[in-house]
């Protein structure tokens, strides 16, 4: 199991910065968002701390991407 945290910054509308706590299992390749936040532009901070069930990534999308360069960074493969 590999953690780590995603921060997407939006170029318009009400959200500034949306930060994703995701656990990645590369071996049954599947993954979970396990917490967020967001900081609004006025400062407003939201959170979800309440880990997701575990996911399946289709292939070719951008987590498919995300977990091909980090699983083989850890597995050395």
């Amino acid at each position: 199991m590999l953690t780590f945290a995603l921060r997407t910054e939006h170029a318009a509308g009400d959200n500034a910065a949306t930060i994703e706590v995701i656990e990645l299992d590369c071996a049954a390749a599947r993954y979970r968002r396990t917490s967020a936040a967001t900081t609004r532009r006025n400062g407003e901070m939201t959170a979800s701390h309440a880990p997701g069930a575990l996911e399946t990534y289709p292939e070719g999308s951008v987590m498919a991407q995300i977990a091909g360069a980090l699983c083989e960074g850890v597995s050395g493969g």
